[in-house]
């Protein structure tokens, strides 16, 4: 299994990762504190090209949403990806504490864990799960939101190698 990154990259694995609250709405993505901004998206981009020919819609903080903008060469991009998608895993987060500064110099650190959940398309069967758990550093020179996003990207792939050693590339 190999992941593809996102619809900008040349797909060159076989699956994605998507948020659980993405799948309430395949029309749109769900308002994730630790999302960046082009990160998982494949799945929901997949859905909404072959269903409905256009792309899912962004979730904006406060409630309100924001149409992708359509791009032929994005499009022609995410179709390739899309095909070549045989594994997708859900990242389902059971808690989540932002990180709090306390004053310019200093913050208490944030955490988060969850479970993996991987789905064989192909098939249509779980695959099977994993734990993940990922906290801010001690320090950082970063804004520490950024710090404890990073770690939690780390702690995915980390945890999805664990589950699949045979990966060639995360």
């Amino acid at each position: 299994m190999e992941m593809i990154g996102t619809a900008t990259t040349e797909p060159s694995g076989n699956a994605t990762y998507a948020f659980a609250e993405d799948l309430r709405d395949l029309s749109k993505f769900g308002n994730v504190d630790l999302r960046t901004s082009d990160d998982m998206e494949l799945a929901n981009h997949c859905v909404m090209l072959v269903r409905k020919h256009s792309l899912a819609s962004y979730a904006l903080r406060g409630g309100g949403m924001r149409a992708a903008e359509w791009d032929d060469f994005l499009a022609r991009g995410l179709l390739q990806a899309c095909a070549q998608l045989r594994y997708l895993v859900i990242v389902k987060t059971s808690a989540f504490k932002a990180s709090e500064y306390v004053d310019k110099k200093s913050f208490i650190g944030g955490n988060v864990s969850g479970e993996l959940l991987v789905f064989d398309l192909d098939t249509g069967a779980f695959a099977g799960g994993v734990p993940f758990s990922a906290e801010s550093s001690d320090s950082t020179k970063g804004k520490s939101d950024d710090d404890l996003r990073s770690n939690f990207y780390s702690a995915i792939e980390s945890a999805l190698r664990k589950a699949l050693p045979g990966a060639k590339r995360l």
